[in-house]
């Protein structure tokens, strides 16, 4: 990624546009807050904003937005219908996302997430306004493939979404290795753009975590395998007793492993935190980092623990987490596996040395993939999309 000068003197030289920004949602989740920093970054600069999602009319977005920005509700989404009673609820957003785009008069229309993606296309199409669609996840595991929203036609979901990115001007994906996800006739409208890296401030600690500790920060959904990461810690707590395990997160999945964790033998050792707001003081805290997923998009919660100076190590997913540390210069990347987490996180549990220097380098993460950065390539795309 090529480095430029501050964001404030690149952006003074900016053609201002009128932006529609679609998502699902603004609740806690990585692209929600990829979404809300460009939001924030976006009107800070001049641009004109509005924010288009699914959620409930006046709900509060789990991040903070500027009051400039103009949040639009697009009507519930589709999530828990049955098939026959989806398909109503689907295009009844199409058409509204339709009535948004015209009344508000975008330059461009900006869509995050795959079927929230194919919804905008579908709404866009014949109004001669650009759109410009974002994948936050590796494509292979997206919601169309893994959470078809229409099951019984799931086998044509994949071929749809395809067919439909044919409508976009530009789709920009959050790593080189996800391009070849999609068919040739899409190939040279692809772009890629990470989310932003940057240091989180070190707010007043709402947490105080036991010392020597591995953090993990997510949501407790499959995805994340945090069971996994418990599992990794209980073969290492013998050798390691001193060492405890923060999970800083809520989701579905929490009961099962507090279970695990008591089944295990560490329930003692493992500490669920829910979630945090002052998750800069806890990465601060962190002697480790890990992130155990099956899979990723663009990890922010492994790039915010880098910037914080963390030692981390993760799996070696398809993408993410391979994009942002460089294996044993500011990170650990260990097989997608229980004991190749395990024997990575005993070698930086075992080594004070080995943590500091690679918590040292990790810092560089923000020189290769901060905001001024990914504004100034989002900036390369708006220019062309409305030339």
């Amino acid at each position: 990624m090529r480095a430029l000068g501050g964001a404030a003197e690149f952006w003074e030289v900016t053609e201002k546009v009128k932006l529609l920004l679609v998502i699902s949602s603004l609740g806690l989740g990585g692209a929600e807050r990829a979404v809300s920093i460009l939001a924030r970054e976006w009107v800070r600069h001049g641009h004109q904003v509005a924010l288009a999602t699914l959620e409930e009319s006046g709900s509060i977005a789990a991040y903070d937005l500027p009051q400039e920005l103009n949040r639009i509700y697009l009507g519930r989404g589709a999530a828990g219908l049955s098939s026959l009673r989806k398909l109503p609820r689907l295009l009844r957003i199409v058409r509204r996302i339709r009535r948004t785009v015209r009344a508000e008069r975008p330059d461009i229309v900006v869509s995050f997430m795959d079927q929230t993606n194919v919804l905008t296309i579908l709404g866009t199409l014949g109004l001669k306004v650009p759109c410009i669609v974002n994948e936050q996840i590796h494509p292979s595991f997206s919601s169309i493939e893994k959470f078809p929203a229409l099951p019984l036609l799931s086998w044509f979901l994949i071929p749809l979404r395809n067919f439909s990115y044919r409508g976009a001007r530009w789709i920009t994906l959050l790593s080189e290795r996800s391009r070849n996800c999609f068919p040739g006739y899409l190939q040279a409208r692809i772009r890629v753009i990470s989310n932003p890296v940057a240091e989180l401030p070190a707010e007043a600690r709402d947490a105080e975590l036991p010392r020597p500790v591995v953090l993990g920060v997510g949501r407790l959904v499959p995805q994340k395998r945090f069971d996994r990461l418990i599992e990794a810690f209980a073969l290492l707590a013998p050798q390691f007793p001193e060492w405890s395990l923060a999970l800083a997160g809520e989701g579905r999945d929490r009961e099962t492993l507090v279970r695990l964790a008591d089944r295990l033998g560490v329930s003692s050792k493992v500490q669920f935190l829910g979630r945090r707001q002052a998750m800069g003081s806890l990465y601060k805290q962190a002697d480790i980092f890990a992130l155990s997923s099956d899979f990723e998009g663009f990890p922010n919660v492994l790039g915010e623990a880098m910037a914080s100076g963390c030692a981390v190590i993760a799996t070696d997913c398809l993408t993410g987490p391979g994009e942002l540390i460089r294996h044993e210069v500011d990170g650990i990347l260990t097989p997608v596996s229980t004991e190749g987490l395990a024997a990575g996180l005993g070698q930086l549990m075992q080594d004070e040395e080995l943590r500091r220097r690679l918590g040292s380098n990790a810092k560089e993460v923000v020189e290769r993939f901060g905001l001024t950065q990914v504004l100034a390539l989002w900036d390369d795309l708006f220019r062309i999309a409305v030339n």
